[in-house]
């Protein structure tokens, strides 16, 4: 019974990152928990966190939080963009490959991206940044 509890209270867990971190405008492609379940409420802890995630396909026309962090993250993004451009000429069949890789680029998660998702899983499930695995 024990056994079971604990595999549900993981589950739900796992399931709630999953669904704020994704609020957050990111793809969550895995996420993984362990706890350490004890009598003792305070002595129960998550002790590792795993997760993959990337950037939302259309993380820009879906505005889910207006803090600093976000605007910062914008502001880059378009930043990193503008040094992306490649201003020589070249056949049509490269360029459209180019672009596709600009877009592949796009959903890949930064280091700034990284650690705003600790910050903010830090705060929220008060972990050691120790216990978070990201990508």
């Amino acid at each position: 019974m024990n056994d079971r509890i604990e595999e549900l209270y993981v589950e739900e867990l796992e399931k709630d990152i999953t669904k704020k971190v994704t609020e957050k405008g990111y793809q969550v492609t895995k996420c993984k928990v362990n706890v350490q379940i004890s009598d003792k409420e305070e002595e129960t802890r998550i002790k590792k966190i795993k997760l993959n995630i990337s950037k939302k396909e259309n993380s820009d026309t879906k505005e889910t939080v207006n803090d600093d962090n976000n605007i910062e993250n914008k502001i880059v993004t378009e930043i990193q963009k503008i040094k992306t451009v490649n201003t020589t000429v070249e056949r049509t069949e490269k360029t459209s490959d180019k672009d596709n890789n600009n877009s592949e680029k796009e959903n890949k998660i930064t280091r700034l991206d990284i650690q705003n998702v600790k910050k903010f899983l830090i705060e929220e499930y008060e972990v050691n940044e120790k216990c978070l695995e990201i990508n």
